[in-house]
């Protein structure tokens, strides 16, 4: 199914639907911006749920009735828009205010089970709302951000085709070449992706509607998640944090991009021109939670019966993670 997206600079609350009794989602930072921009509709606005998939599930049992939910926000706010539209089979509605991952864009929801990703349900909004001037309104760190999940194609198509080689997993020549494809428009408009931009908005949004679609016609995630997704998604369960998502994937992409010995530099000079944040200290991961994190991958990844990749072809051991932590600069 191809989402309906809408692009403008006064996008909420002009696109909504009028008359609707509503429902909306948002985040703490930006809550006096929702309630100047909502003005006039007839809206319960909740704020910063719990995604642990029982509290959440507790908590869309006591909302109070509703016409449509509106999740405006980041990741975390898509994904608890689109559990209550899916639990409540409500006309679902998303407006980004940073653009760090593509959770708009899938039917798929992320919920957390003891600190762990794991997906459930399938839904698709009526339509997801690029506001210009709300996106632009985000620090720019987190809008940068975005490109992690498009960078991390660099990493997992190599992972497939390890799978494909040593395991016998099915590949498909084709949406791994269009996959490429959209790795190579990411680095024509890094600059405008970095300057948060009109066009390097778009052109983020555009890459994940792309990405998700050749997903979505293979029927996984292989072309985009591989070992740089699997390791953070450890790094998430060892620290015990939360992170800006599209940040700790560009720093998965680099590490894993090393063992795999594919074209670092590449990814590298990449991550740099997009002025994305991907150093240790920048994320404030512990060296020795860093290493933790690369040792233990391989255990995280069988446990969770993650996709065969490069952590599973080369065991990390504790001096091969000094090597890739030291390999960063």
């Amino acid at each position: 199914m191809k989402i309906p997206i809408e692009y403008g600079k006064t996008l909420l609350p002009e696109s909504l639907p009028k008359g609707t009794q509503w429902l909306v989602i948002t985040t703490k930072p930006i809550l006096d911006t929702v309630m100047d921009r909502l003005q006039g509709l007839t809206a319960q606005i909740h704020v910063d749920p719990d995604m642990e998939e029982g509290a959440l599930e507790q908590w869309t049992k006591q909302l109070p009735p509703t016409e449509a939910v509106l999740g405006i926000g980041g990741g975390v706010c898509m994904d608890a828009a689109k559990y209550v539209s899916w639990k409540r089979s409500l006309p679902l509605y998303l407006a980004p205010s940073v653009i760090s991952v593509d959770a708009p864009l899938t039917d798929a929801i992320a919920v957390r089970r003891e600190k762990k990703v794991h997906y459930v349900g399938k839904v698709f909004p009526e339509a997801v709302l690029i506001d210009y001037t709300l996106v632009q309104g985000a620090p720019k760190h987190l809008n940068r951000a975005g490109a992690g999940d498009i960078l991390s194609i660099h990493t997992a198509l190599w992972d497939w085709d390890l799978a494909a080689r040593e395991k016998g997993e099915k590949y498909d020549e084709n949406i791994a070449r269009q996959s490429a494809a959209l790795l190579d428009r990411l680095e024509e408009a890094a600059e405008e992706v970095a300057h948060v931009t009109e066009e390097g908005i778009q052109t983020i949004v555009e890459l994940y509607q792309a990405e998700v679609d050749l997903c979505m016609e293979l029927g996984s995630s292989r072309p985009e998640e591989g070992s740089e997704h699997f390791w953070a998604y450890n790094a998430e369960y060892v620290t015990k944090k939360d992170f800006v998502h599209g940040e700790l994937v560009v720093l998965g992409v680099l590490l894993m991009s090393a063992l795999q010995q594919n074209h670092v530099d590449r990814a590298r000079a990449l991550a740099q021109k997009l002025q994305v944040r991907f150093r240790p200290q920048e994320l404030s991961i512990s060296h020795e939670k860093l290493l933790t994190s690369l040792v233990t991958a391989k255990e995280y990844a069988r446990r969770e019966n993650l996709a065969y990749s490069v952590i599973d072809a080369k065991p990390i051991t504790r001096e091969k993670a000094e090597e890739l932590v030291r390999g960063l600069g």
